[in-house]
């Protein structure tokens, strides 16, 4: 078995059966309309695409399994061209579409890609300007330095692009190589590379993680016996399909009795995640299970509590119903108050998260408790997960009968092996488990022990009915000048729990002490400020603000040891993004960018 034959499989079953869909962009005053994919007519389109890629004789390679790479977000066509490329027994490597050239040079030189599928013109100009000049890739382990000219057999596009030799659209390859009867299922052994997943490359260059059939069809056997696939839902995802967490939501979408909505690609939106259009979308969707990251839950906590800040009445509705949730328990009166304001929160679910909401699936990083008790007070189901890139990819979630606020739950079943090594790492052993990095053999040897156990880098704790709790990341851990250990994450969070918080990093890794570096929530801020009728030129120029943030700053280091009080702190210039570099394409912080770009400006704390 493969993963097309698993696609086969749901299509032997229920061959009618929508498997797929996508939002159409919203008209106003419409119902949302969706365009719809069956088990077959899926399968088609991808025995489509898979014959047009025969001539590149992608079979019984001597050289190895042909690599090919999708650059794109998240969208219908995505998934055709993965399949398709298994199809001819070739591997898929997943881009983020928000990389820069050479960022995206590095990982087609890396894996040795010969064809991309590129979104759209912004992704194809990327692709032919590599293509016209050489790249610098930087020495890797044994590996020195070089120079790269990108020469791909053919990039194929998902959108209507510019006439180019090199380049043709998808469209035209449906169009010229239809389908009527589908060919025999291809015979893949479970062995084989299905794909290559690069990890984000926060710590150094992005490492390949070797992913097989047998890693993704053993993840999805295991998540199956969770309650993720219970009664067939239908999940809406829009995360990044280059992102391992969203792919398994993907395949569990399409591979199991479930169904995979997708978001809208409105006009002019390029590779672009557009934030605005996310809220309409998403309730649009009326899909029952929401993967999400905790950066946009935060967005969410963040925009419904400055909306209860307001004068209207509507704003004063919220308000006291925020309140209501989070005192229910105070006494009597909290919990009459609370059930009155039912309706209320009825309304917030469906102008979230649509009629037939479940529950969200929190991964990719750890949740604040904070966050998803917010969530939980308002009868708003988050399940928070753990997995990893290399573990292929999901290890752990919390039940929805036995959800505990600050774990990510158990393991998905009994095939998962997981442990707490003697310095506290959590470490990883199943089917599910990739075997290593591409072309890393050092990097390999140092993540993975000669047992199969893989190492997380992360720290945790498990308790005694098996729930994991995340306690720190290793490499993240400061240690001062005085040789004192220090989890920042846990103080981070502490303080990002304010709304005028946009993100915090703490410093001091070999320093005296401990220092913040905090972007500001302008929108929070400003309102802030006019509500006290404070003049301001700029944010993080004004006293009032500084004294806003040392309050804060002073009333979490009351529950902090002397050692690990931030003593002094100060703001970025801007917010951490994408596109700044600053930010990881999974909404990741960058922190050793970070660092490095504000070293003056930390450095001046000292």
């Amino acid at each position: 078995m493969s993963l097309v034959g698993l696609l086969y499989k749901r299509y032997r079953q229920t061959p009618n059966e929508v498997v797929l869909s996508q939002l159409l962009p919203a008209v106003a005053g419409e119902v949302r309309q969706s365009k719809t994919w069956t088990a077959e007519s899926f399968l088609k389109e991808v025995a489509s695409v898979a014959k047009y890629l025969e001539q590149f004789e992608l079979r019984d390679r001597p050289d190895g399994q042909v690599k090919i790479a999708i650059i794109s977000n998240t969208r219908p066509e995505w998934l055709l061209a993965d399949f398709a490329v298994m199809f001819n027994d070739g591997v898929s490597v997943s881009v983020y579409q928000t990389l820069t050239a050479n960022e995206i040079a590095y990982i087609l030189y890396d894996s040795g890609a010969e064809i991309v599928f590129a979104e759209n013109q912004e992704q194809v100009d990327k692709l032919l300007s590599l293509m016209s000049e050489e790249i610098d890739i930087p020495a890797v382990e044994d590996r020195p330095a070089s120079k790269f000219k990108l020469n791909l057999k053919k990039i194929i596009a998902f959108d209507s692009v510019t006439k180019h030799p090199d380049v043709i659209e998808l469209a035209e390859i449906l169009s010229q190589h239809e389908i009527t009867d589908l060919p025999e299922c291809p015979v893949i052994p479970e062995d084989r590379l299905a794909s290559l997943v690069y990890t984000s490359g926060t710590t150094g260059m992005p490492k390949g993680v070797i992913q097989t059939h047998a890693n993704h069809l053993a993840n999805i056997r295991q998540a199956e016996t969770t309650d993720i696939v219970a009664n067939n839902p239908k999940f809406f995802l829009f995360l990044p399909l280059a992102h391992s967490f969203a792919k398994l939501m993907a395949y569990l979408g399409v591979l199991s009795q479930c169904q995979l909505g997708l978001p809208a690609i409105y006009e002019g939106q390029g590779s672009k995640f557009i934030p605005e259009k996310l809220n309409l979308d998403i309730s649009g969707s009326n899909a029952h299970i929401i993967p999400l990251v905790p950066r946009v839950l935060e967005k969410v906590q963040a925009a419904l509590q400055q909306k209860s800040t307001g004068s209207s009445l509507q704003a004063k509705l919220l308000g006291s119903t925020l309140r209501a949730a989070k005192n229910r328990e105070c006494c009597v009166f909290s919990k009459i108050g609370f059930a009155l304001l039912s309706p209320i929160r009825g309304k917030i679910k469906k102008q979230i998260f649509g009629d037939n909401f479940r529950f969200v699936v929190s991964g990719g990083a750890k949740l604040n408790s904070d966050v998803n008790l917010f969530f939980e007070q308002l009868g708003l189901c988050v399940l928070q997960g753990y997995g990893l890139t290399e573990t292929c990819v999901a290890t752990n979630i919390n039940p929805v009968r036995k959800n505990k606020i600050g774990t990510v739950g158990p393991t998905l079943d009994k095939t998962i092996e997981m442990q707490i090594a003697d310095d506290g790492e959590i470490i990883f052993r199943g089917p599910n488990v990739s075997q290593g990095y591409w072309q890393r053999p050092e990097a390999t040897a140092k993540s993975w022990d000669s047992d199969g156990w893989f190492k997380t880098g992360d720290l945790g704790s498990i308790d005694n009915d098996g729930y994991l709790s995340i306690t720190g990341r290793k490499k993240e851990i400061i240690v001062t000048s005085y040789g004192k250990k220090i989890a920042p994450l846990d103080i981070e969070a502490q303080l990002n729990k304010s709304p005028y918080v946009e993100s915090v990093l703490i410093h001091g890794s070999g320093r005296k002490f401990c220092v913040a570096l905090f972007v500001l929530n302008e929108v929070s801020v400003a309102s802030y400020l006019k509500d006290k009728n404070i003049q301001f030129n700029k944010l993080t120029e004004s006293e009032a603000v500084y004294q806003l943030i040392d309050g804060l700053v002073a009333k979490v280091n009351e529950d902090l040891a002397d050692y690990e009080k931030i003593k002094k702190f100060t703001f970025a210039s801007e917010p951490f993004t994408i596109e700044n570099g600053l930010l990881t394409p999974t909404m990741k912080i960058k922190r050793n960018k970070v660092f490095e770009q504000y070293a003056a400006k930390l450095d001046s704390l000292y």
